[in-house]
């Protein structure tokens, strides 16, 4: 049980580093999407996993690396990873695309 909940910590430690980060982290929010979708996808609509809480933050920052995306190629890839995480009913997501349409 510890490693599950070390793990959950340097998750949680990672996104705060990249959503405090001074630098432009389009490439690496990216890349970092990508992998948490593929390793927790079934599990980011079902409120009762750790993976649905962090959803919101990784949308967070994928609308993040769109506005900081220099090429039409990374504005895409983030888009796509939005289209990703609304199909997957990833928690928080549409609400998160709603505001940000404002």
């Amino acid at each position: 049980m510890a490693s599950v909940r070390e793990g959950e910590d340097a998750r949680a430690r990672k996104g705060a580093a990249l959503e405090h980060a001074p630098d432009r982290v389009d490439a690496l929010v990216m890349a970092c999407a990508r992998r948490f979708i593929e390793v927790q996808g079934k599990d980011l609509g079902n409120i009762a996993t750790g993976a649905a809480g962090d959803a919101r933050e990784v949308g967070r920052l994928v609308l993040r690396g769109y506005a900081q995306a220099t090429s039409a190629i990374m504005r895409r890839e983030a888009l796509d990873l939005i289209d990703q995480l609304l199909a997957l009913n990833a928690y928080g997501i549409a609400e998160l695309v709603d505001s940000a349409e404002r």
